[in-house]
């Protein structure tokens, strides 16, 4: 897979990966969101007050692509759970579209100053 680079916030507290991008309008190109979990598991995800389609990337604790999921908004009551197809350590939120990668992909980061 070729480079790819974005730049991201990081939600690592619980009160952070609650709320996630929700209640934003939108997504600034080459943006996301990088979910840290304290332990690998099957952390369920939603579309809540989301006002954009976004990729979700599934990432094990091994730091590879599980898979991707395509989400689009979803009314106020009409909002399912999307759960990993495996225990994830992290998953990249990015706006739909965005991400080339696939299941097996490495994926590296870096913390900027």
């Amino acid at each position: 897979m070729a480079t790819q680079e974005f730049r991201v916030e990081v939600a690592a507290g619980e009160a952070e990966r609650a709320r996630g991008l929700s209640g934003r309008k939108s997504l600034p190109a080459g943006n996301g969101m990088w979910f840290v979990f304290p332990a690998p598991g099957k952390h369920a995800f939603w579309m809540r007050d989301m006002a954009f389609a976004i990729d979700l990337v599934w990432i094990g604790p091994d730091h590879r692509v599980l898979g991707t999921l395509g989400l689009t908004p979803c009314g106020p009551r009409d909002c399912p759970l999307q759960h990993p197809p495996g225990p994830v350590a992290f998953v990249l939120e990015v706006n739909a579209g965005a991400f080339a990668g696939k299941p097996g992909d490495r994926v590296e980061w870096t913390c900027a100053p």
